[in-house]
């Protein structure tokens, strides 16, 4: 007897953008000229944007593969200058591994506590001629950064949108929303 064949679930058409700026400085300048307006838009996001958070979620993984595609993160590598770059046990122990020393070793010369979190003081000292040297043992933080195909987008905005002003994926990805999403950009006038 035949089984029941699944319908394959329909992947979201991700929001794009006819020009995509990829120099951060020139990410920077316009995150800075756009920043009422993107938070206009985070607050439309959480107070008023209908869409299913899972719908939602799907959109934004499908842009930011979209802009992934386009944009290579590895030709820029401003996240690898924040002050610092979470690591966990494991990530210690990898990196450890990885450079021949022990753990206990990485985490003096590397590791340092920063608002109460274990991380790499930024800029990162893996970083080289904007070259990871460890990509492959690199942080869980660098792996998952910037987070736009995790679940959860709508609760992420504040961080998001703090990250649009240095990488050019979290930009565009963004301001392609902004354009597919029906919410009004103009400013409110006052009364």
């Amino acid at each position: 007897m035949d089984q029941p064949s699944e319908e394959p679930t329909e992947q979201p058409r991700p929001a794009t953008l006819d020009v995509i700026i990829t120099d951060p400085d020139i990410v920077e300048r316009r995150a800075t000229d756009l920043t009422d307006q993107t938070m206009r838009f985070r607050s439309w996001i959480k107070s008023e944007c209908m869409m299913p958070d899972d719908e939602l979620d799907g959109l934004v993984a499908a842009t930011a593969r979209y802009m992934a595609g386009v944009i290579d993160c590895r030709k820029c590598g401003r996240c690898c200058t924040l002050p610092s770059i979470g690591v966990n046990e494991a990530d210690s122990a990898r990196l450890a591994r990885r450079l021949g020393m022990s753990q206990a070793a990485f985490g003096r010369k590397y590791v340092t506590v920063y608002e109460a979190e274990e991380g790499i003081t930024g800029p990162c000292p893996f970083l080289k001629d904007l070259s990871c040297k460890v990509y492959e043992d690199r942080p869980d933080t660098c792996r998952g950064f910037p987070y736009l195909e995790a679940p959860g987008f709508r609760r992420r905005m504040l961080m998001l949108l703090s990250a649009s002003f240095y990488c050019p994926l979290v930009f565009n990805t963004l301001e392609a929303l902004k354009r597919r999403l029906p919410w009004r950009a103009k400013r409110r006038r006052s009364r």
